[in-house]
């Protein structure tokens, strides 16, 4: 019954608020946590392309002080 009533009351969650708890707990799992941004960045291109950059830095555009 606790199952039940559990996903139940997930599945009410508004989407966003879903998301974002996701993508804390994957940069929190996967990296140091989250720097301003992150999270937005993850929930924005998606968990697959988001660990895809992060294993491929050579894709990830430099910051602007170090592209100067």
């Amino acid at each position: 019954m606790a199952d039940i009533c559990q996903s139940q009351s997930v599945a009410i969650l508004p989407a966003m608020t879903t998301d974002f708890h996701f993508a804390r707990h994957l940069i929190d799992r996967l990296g140091y946590g989250p720097r301003p941004g992150d999270l937005d960045a993850i929930v924005r291109l998606g968990a697959d392309k988001w660990i895809a950059a992060q294993l491929h830095p050579e894709t990830l555009p430099l910051p602007v002080p170090l592209s100067a």
